[in-house]
């Protein structure tokens, strides 16, 4: 734990943008659960608030796995959807791609894969949940998210039956 109070000290002082020392003990003990061993940074811009910006992103360093999510989600997502959310971040980190991506097709392949790594580790129907509301968050924020691609990530999740 020192580690992460550490590492996030740095990297709030290279970088604007607050860290949330609640969420890291909460995102740190999701990530140990399912055996990630990285260091964990949540980060929460309320510029992002300002300009409704509905997201969240991971980026990894080395052993550090930082994620940065909009104040918005916090308040409009419920725990359950949350925990999900973070779940899905994570998962980012297990895989190869991202954070950009050449095309639309290789930005689906890789929110498909976090969304069913994520899945397994809280639940099909938690996934579907954070996406809903995910959807709903950005209709009513007028973030400009691609809503055909998220009912694709719903629909993909809920055709796995596969992942409890």
């Amino acid at each position: 734990m020192f580690t992460a109070v550490v590492l996030s000290l740095f990297v709030q002082a290279a970088d604007p943008y607050p860290v949330d020392y609640g969420l890291i003990a909460q995102v740190m003990l999701q990530a140990r659960a399912v055996g990630i061993t990285a260091n964990i940074i949540v980060r929460v811009p309320p510029s992002w608030q300002e300009r409704g910006y509905v997201n969240a992103k991971t980026n990894v360093r080395d052993d550090v796995i930082v994620i940065t999510v909009s104040p918005i989600l916090l308040d409009d997502l419920d725990a359950d959807a949350q925990n999900a959310m973070f779940a899905h971040e994570l998962a980012h980190s297990q895989n190869e791609c991202g954070p950009f991506y050449a095309n639309d097709a290789e930005r689906d392949a890789c929110e498909h894969a976090a969304d069913a790594l994520a899945a397994t580790w809280v639940g099909r129907q938690s996934m579907i949940r954070s996406l809903c509301q995910l959807m709903a968050s950005s209709w009513r924020w007028k973030y400009s998210a691609d809503f055909a691609a998220m009912i694709g990530r719903i629909k993909y999740l809920h055709e796995r039956t596969d992942i409890p």
